[in-house]
This record gives C-alpha cells, structure tokens and sequence, in this order.
C-alpha cells in the first residue's frame, strides 16, 4: 500500500505540477527540506533493506517536490472555527485513538484519521461534545478503507464506543465526512514525510524514537498550526539527539522550526507523568514502551542549539 501511493504521487507530481506557478519557491523548499537529509535518504543500496520499502526513497525529490506543494494549501488551524472544542478535548480524542489503535488500525491509518479530524473541524459548523467521538470512531473508519485491506467493522466500531452511538449515526457520520472533505483524504502527513526523510539505514533505536515522537506530536494543536515536513524534520533531528548531545542540521535554522523543536522537547520532557486537567494522557508512550526514556534533563535554549 505505501509503495503504491509513493508511485501514484510521484506520476501525479510529474503530470499535475504547473511549472510556471510558484516553480521557485517550490525548489527552493525542497531544497530546505530534503537537503539536510539527501545523502543519506537516495542513491543507497542496502542487501538488509526491504526494496520495497526503500524503493520509496529512489524518487524522493519528485515526490517530496509535490507532497510539499499540496502542503503549502492546507489551513493550519483546525479548531479555529469550533467553539464547543478545545485543545484538550482533541488531546483526549487523540489519546483515546492511539489507545484503541491496537485494534487493527496501522501507522498510516491512525495518522491520517487524526489529520481527517482536523480537515473536518476546520469545514464543518460546530461540533457538540458529545459527538466528537463519533467524528474520531468514523474518521478511524474512513482512514481505514483509505490506508488498508481490511477496515474496522460496524460492530467493533460500536464496541469501541462503548455503544453510545449507533451503527446508523457512525454511517452517517463517515458521510457527512467524506462530503465536507469532497472525498480528499491523501493529504501528506508528518508521518509520510517522517518515512521520506529518515535514512531507511538509520539505526534501530533513532526509528523507534522518531516514530514514537511523530506519534506524541498528533497530541500538540500547537503543531497542526505548523507543516507536516517542518514536524517530521524537527522529528527526526530529535531522535538523533536524545543518543547524542547535539541537534544536527540546526544551524541557520531561525523561528518557526525552533517553535517546533520546543513544542516536542516540552512534550518528550514531560513524559507520561504530566496531566491535564487531572487526565494522564500516555497512550503514545504505552504504545511504544518508551516511558523510561521521556525524562529529559533540563534543556536550554541558547542561540540555535539545545543543550542538554
């Protein structure tokens, strides 16, 4: 399934990109985005490397050269317009998502039902609390259909509720969906460009951290304001530098991308013992089994460098 929608959007960034309309700034952003990481990312060959997997890599340019334009147009505040939500009612959404992923719901899946969730919050009138977990149970659903063979069922999806919603207002709801959103649901994610970007060679222990922090970052609302590819790259710069004592590739970087890495650094530090508003959310960590690793000494900000 990821092979194939690597080579779909690689043939529609070669059909669909309008070479007259902001080409530039196009380059220029792949080049920010992709250069840190383009040596270690295309041109390996590795005998204990899956080719299917890696062959993803082999025409990165091209499809990180779409990813990003289709990224550039998204709204960057999803509950902007819902005035019954807060960042902490998504925050439990979110955790109760991860928590349920178990559940037959794979990586992909999980990530493009919260960026459905927040695609749909921003286009809809407002949502009343009580079915903002109908928006989650369908957008499971529909990332589901989307990402995998097999999908959730009605009755495991009522189970998963808790019977307080029927299989009637979950069918609905996956409609009323798939209609706000006009059936669009490929837009990239901090996960897609997360697989993009991080050396397939990289070491096992960098993975694990990197997919655990994509994984914390779906909690942040602060980081649906900023794009996917700046979440992945601050990502992976912080997988690397939990093993090792600097942040590599942070030079000139200035702004938006340090509001990035403090959002996940305050997130990674606080660990599993942090609650909000009396709720412990540490589904991230239970899932990967990585809460030993989430204290952090103090960091501090100096210039474009984290001390740890």
């Amino acid at each position: 399934m990821a092979q194939q929608l690597f080579h779909g959007l690689a043939s529609q960034a070669r059909r669909h990109l309008d070479a007259n309309s902001s080409s530039t700034k196009r380059t220029r952003k792949v080049q920010e985005v992709y250069g840190p990481f383009q040596g270690c990312c295309v041109g390996k060959r590795s005998k204990n490397v899956d080719h299917r997997v890696e062959s993803s890599c082999s025409y990165g340019p091209d499809t990180l050269d779409f990813l990003l334009s289709v990224e550039l147009s998204r709204d960057k505040h999803p509950l902007s317009s819902q005035s019954n939500l807060n960042a902490l009612m998504r925050m439990l959404l979110v955790d109760w998502i991860i928590r349920v992923q178990h559940k037959g719901l794979a990586n992909t899946s999980l990530h493009l039902a919260v960026s459905i969730i927040d695609r749909y919050c921003e286009s809809s009138s407002p949502i009343c609390q009580s079915k903002f977990q109908l928006v989650g149970i369908a957008a499971i659903r529909l990332a589901a259909k989307y990402e995998q063979h097999c999908h959730p069922s009605l009755k495991d999806s009522i189970d998963l509720s808790g019977n307080q919603f029927t299989s009637d207002e979950i069918i609905n709801m996956e409609f009323k969906i798939f209609d706000s959103l006009k059936g669009r649901f490929s837009l990239p994610t901090s996960f897609l460009f997360l697989h993009i970007l991080l050396p397939k060679e990289a070491p096992c222990h960098v993975w694990k951290r990197a997919n655990y922090l994509i994984d914390l970052a779906l909690m942040s609302l602060e980081l649906q304001c900023f794009e996917p590819s700046m979440v992945a790259q601050a990502v992976i710069q912080l997988a690397y530098c939990t093993f090792r004592s600097t942040l590599p590739h942070i030079q000139g970087r200035t702004g938006p991308y340090l509001q990035v890495l403090k959002v996940l650094i305050d997130l990674l530090r606080a660990g599993p013992s942090k609650t909000y508003s009396g709720q412990v959310l540490d589904a991230a960590e239970e899932k990967h089994n990585l809460s030993w690793l989430c204290i952090f000494p103090p960091f501090v900000f100096v210039g474009y460098v984290f001390y740890p």
